[in-house]
């Protein structure tokens, strides 16, 4: 059933409203409500721009999917809420393989976002949410404005993505008059659903060279209240293949919050990871806990039939089954690849050896397990 209001008709003059500071006498500003912490507030749009092929839409598929579990983006905490994509270069079968390799790397599971998260797809379509006259620049708004418009109202969502602004903004990009125009519409929905919408961008050849990441007028950098830049890292060298997966996302703009702050990511089986966010202090006692617990999932993934790779970069890796279990979903990749070492260490795990001496692989089990085929003196 559609609840939602339909946009009432512009009025020639809209209201002129006057406020007088007085009247917060003895009134305490409510703090800012943000979305994501120091980067998006509710009510506001973002510019996420960054070059082609660099994994902007990855990005923003994880952040959609950690909102709506509830999980931190990036090491940023992420207020838990319903999140809604649009994606216009990407087919939907793509976007499952990407949506299966964050689930992993999150240890979720897809029912674990039902009625949480929603996409769609719209690749080869005519995706303008604005159309404007080319003699007087006045835009207006399309019927799929209206239709994203009355979806993420009807499901809830507070963090739109919109992927790109090349494939909806149908006008000139140079033109400040058009982008202020539609920006602000975007950020009309930003404050219809109380969140905060996400617009990609690919910069300018000049805005990548002057590594500010901008692209035709300025406009659209003024009119956000957020820019976040995904690029290379400084002096990246293509022909480094230990760099080919390193990238840099630097906040470029921040009206509410912190402006110049930089995070190095790393592309690691399919999702991006923060390369040098500190990994959560743990008591001694919570530390032991975390230890018998990671014994005991792998104790029960090989008596389920695992094979339990000691690489931790494997798809079959100890941490990347072990969050996959209800016991281990609130420790981190890195925490369960630091604990694998300290429990190999202490001898409360093994190394074994397994396959012929040209395709020998190593896994991990208890003491207390062994896998089918294992003979004696396998173990390392």
């Amino acid at each position: 059933m559609n609840n939602v209001t339909p946009l009432p008709k512009r009025s020639r003059i809209e209201p002129f409203e006057v406020f007088y500071p007085s009247q917060w006498a003895g009134k305490k500003a409510p703090p800012r409500d943000w979305v994501v912490d120091g980067a998006m507030l509710r009510g506001t749009v973002c510019l996420f721009s960054g070059d082609s092929g660099l994994g902007k839409s990855l990005l923003m598929q994880q952040l959609l999917t950690c909102a709506a579990l509830g999980r931190d983006w990036l090491g940023m905490g992420v207020d838990p809420c319903k999140t809604y994509g649009m994606f216009c270069e990407d087919p939907m079968d793509e976007l499952q393989r990407r949506q299966e390799d964050i689930n992993r790397h999150l240890g979720a599971d897809a029912g674990d976002l039902e009625l949480r998260m929603a996409i769609t797809s719209r690749v080869g379509k005519d995706n303008a949410l604005m159309t404007f006259n080319r003699r007087t620049d006045q835009g207006e708004t399309t019927p799929l404005y209206d239709q994203l418009r009355t979806h993420v109202l009807d499901q809830g969502a507070q963090i739109v993505v919109i992927d790109t602004a090349a494939q909806v903004f149908n006008g000139v990009e140079i033109n400040r008059g058009q982008v202020t125009t539609f920006v602000n519409a975007l950020a009309r929905i930003a404050m219809e659903i109380n969140g905060t919408v996400i617009l990609t961008s690919h910069p300018s050849t000049q805005g990548m060279q002057s590594g500010t990441g901008s692209s035709g007028s300025t406009a659209w950098k003024a009119t956000v209240r957020c820019h976040m830049y995904l690029k290379r890292p400084k002096g990246w060298d293509e022909e480094d293949e230990e760099q080919a997966d390193d990238r840099v996302l630097k906040t470029m703009k921040s009206n509410y919050g912190k402006a110049g702050v930089g995070a190095k990511l790393r592309w690691v089986e399919g999702v991006f990871t923060p390369m040098d966010h500190p990994q959560p202090a743990r008591s001694l006692i919570d530390r032991i806990d975390a230890d018998n617990r990671l014994v005991d999932a792998l104790r029960y993934l090989v008596k389920q039939g695992n094979r339990v790779a000691m690489d931790p970069n494997s798809r079959n890796s100890f941490a990347t089954l072990a969050r996959r279990l209800p016991s281990c979903k609130d420790l981190t990749w890195q925490f369960i690849a630091d604990a694998q070492t300290r429990l190999i260490d202490a001898g409360k795990i093994v190394v074994v050896e397994m396959g012929p001496p040209s395709r020998c692989f190593a896994f991990l089990r208890t003491l207390d397990t062994k896998y089918p085929g294992e003979q004696a003196g396998e173990t390392g």
